[in-house]
């Protein structure tokens, strides 16, 4: 009874030239697959009719009992099959509209600087201090170890790479707390 809610959302996904592009399915496979959605709902009708007819016929009450849940899902499925399933998207919005409308400004209290002692720590810490002083937000720099040795014994590791990241982690800590104050 559900597999017709599966397969004619899918046939419909897998159809649409404009969602699919190039590969959205050609006429011949969708004609055997809305055949095949066809030949499914037949059947779950089918079965309905079979299970429930002789239910309702003992007792004609209870063909009340039956209808609107059967009149629900036939409608479901119509709309389904043949409705708008796009959702709330105007036709004329541009893909994304939704994401960029009313965007709030972010308000940043807390920046966190990875560095990895590499040549693009510079420009991270250039756009963390200007961004803390626009929020007057507090900046937290994080020294990323890369080694074998580090990786593997994590903080038990004392190498000269580990101490080398260390005084190059406080050397910068040091600077912008200078330039800060």
């Amino acid at each position: 009874m559900q597999l017709p809610f599966a397969v004619i959302p899918l046939i419909r996904f897998t159809g649409d030239p404009e969602r699919m592009g190039v590969f959205a399915n050609a006429t011949w496979v969708k004609a055997l697959s809305w055949s095949a959605a066809a030949l499914i709902l037949v059947l779950n009708f089918w079965l309905v009719v079979t299970q429930a007819g002789p239910w309702t016929t003992a007792a004609p009450w209870h063909a009340l009992l039956v209808l609107p849940p059967v009149a629900a899902v036939i409608g479901l499925l119509i709309w389904i099959s043949f409705g708008n399933t796009r959702g709330a998207m105007k036709e004329d919005a541009a893909p994304g509209a939704a994401v960029v409308a009313n965007l709030p400004a972010p308000i940043y209290r807390t920046i966190l600087v990875p560095l990895d002692h590499s040549d693009r720590d510079r420009a991270a810490v250039a756009h963390a201090t200007a961004m803390a002083r626009v929020h007057g937000a507090t900046l937290h720099l994080l020294h990323i170890e890369e080694g074998v040795t580090s990786q593997l014994y994590g903080s038990l590791s004392s190498t000269a790479e580990v101490h080398a990241g260390e005084e190059y982690l406080q050397g910068i800590a040091q600077l912008l707390a200078k330039q800060i104050s």
